[in-house]
C-alpha cells in the first residue's frame, strides 16, 4: 500500500474564475468551487510542456496518467481570512449565514457580439456568464480566497516527475502556481491565482474531514449528518446511508486531442448530500469519492 501526504493549499483568486456546471437559456451557470479535475488538468498541461518542447497528444496521456496514479486532489472552496485564520464558506451551508453563499461570493457578466459597422447586437448573441468573484461583492470588498487539498504518494515509479510535483507541492512561488489559470474565459484573463501558503502537516480536511494516508487512495472519514464535499458515485452498500440529489458525472475527455470526447463517469449523489452514519470514503483519481473497494478506482 502506498503512503500518501497531505498538502493543504490556500490560493488567492487574482481574477474572475468561471468554472462551467450548467448552461440556462442564455446564461452560463459557474460551480461555486474549483473542481479538482481543473487542478489536474492544469498540472499535467505544466508538467508536460515543461518537459518537452513540442508534447505530443501521448506526452499529455502519459503525464496525466501519472498525476492521475500519483496524486490526489479535493474540490477547493471560497474562503476568507481574519487574522491568520481562512474560514472556508460552503454552498450547502448557505441556509446557516447571515448573507447567502451565491450573494457573498457570485457575480455576472453580461455581453454581445456586435454586428460589423452597424454596431448593433448580434442576433442571439447576447449572454450572462456567472464567476466566484476575486472580491466579496457583499459590501466587506475582502479578497476570495480557495482552500482545497493535494495528496502525493511518497514512493513514486517515477523519480524525474515526483522531484517536479514534490518542488511544486513544496514552494508556493513555484512557476506553476505564479502562471496557473483555471477555468474558461482564460484568454481574457479570467482564473488567475496567487498561492498564498502551502500546508504539509494538515490532519483534517477544512477542519471537518478526517484524512487517512495509508490507503490505496487517500481517504476521508466524513462525520454522520456532514455534507460530502465532493460527489459521491452510487453503490449498493451506501445508498441507505446517505440522502441527497443525483447527478450524472459527464466530462470532456482525450480522443486524438484534449476534450475532444464526452466521457461518462457514472451515477452519483452530487457535492452537499448528507451521511446517515459516519464513513470512510476514497477520493478517487477523478476527484471524486467512492466506496472503498466499490470498483478500480477511475
Amino acid at each position: 500500500m502506498p503512503q500518501w501526504k497531505v498538502h493543504e493549499i490556500v490560493l488567492r483568486l487574482k481574477t474572475p474564475l468561471h468554472s462551467g456546471a450548467s448552461e440556462w437559456g442564455n446564461l452560463l451557470v459557474t460551480n461555486p468551487f474549483l473542481p479538482a479535475r481543473a487542478l489536474w488538468g492544469a498540472l499535467t498541461a505544466f508538467l508536460t510542456r515543461e518537459a518537452q518542447t513540442s508534447p505530443t497528444n501521448k506526452d499529455y496521456q502519459d503525464t496525466g496518467n501519472y498525476v492521475q496514479e500519483s496524486l490526489a486532489f479535493t474540490y477547493f472552496y471560497p474562503c476568507l481570512k481574519s487574522d491568520q485564520t481562512y474560514t472556508c464558506y460552503f454552498p450547502w451551508e448557505s441556509k446557516k449565514e447571515e448573507v447567502p453563499f451565491h450573494a457573498r461570493f457570485i457575480g455576472s457578466y453580461v455581453s454581445t457580439a456586435l454586428q460589423g459597422t452597424q454596431k448593433a447586437a448580434e442576433e442571439a448573441s447576447l449572454h450572462e456568464i456567472e464567476f466566484l468573484s476575486p472580491f466579496t461583492r457583499d459590501g466587506t470588498d475582502k479578497p476570495v480566497y480557495l482552500m482545497g487539498y493535494i495528496f502525493s504518494q511518497a514512493n513514486s515509479s517515477n523519480d524525474k516527475l515526483s522531484e517536479r510535483v514534490a518542488d511544486i507541492l513544496s514552494d508556493p512561488s513555484h512557476d506553476f502556481w505564479r502562471n496557473a489559470q483555471f477555468g474558461a474565459e482564460r484568454s481574457y484573463g479570467w482564473g488567475r491565482v496567487e498561492c498564498i501558503s502551502i500546508n504539509n502537516h494538515s490532519e483534517t480536511c477544512w477542519d471537518t474531514y478526517e484524512i487517512q494516508l495509508t490507503g490505496k487512495r487517500p481517504t476521508l472519514k466524513i462525520p454522520k449528518n456532514h455534507p460530502i464535499p465532493a460527489p459521491l458515485i452510487f453503490h449498493p452498500d451506501i445508498a441507505s446511508k446517505i440522502s441527497g440529489h443525483a447527478q450524472p458525472l459527464v466530462r470532456r475527455a482525450w480522443g486524438t486531442h484534449p476534450g475532444e470526447k464526452i466521457a461518462f463517469d457514472g451515477m452519483a449523489y452530487a457535492i452537499g448530500a448528507v451521511l446517515r452514519e459516519t464513513c470512510a470514503l476514497q477520493i478517487s483519481q477523478l476527484g471524486y469519492l467512492e466506496y472503498p473497494n466499490a470498483h478500480p478506482s477511475k
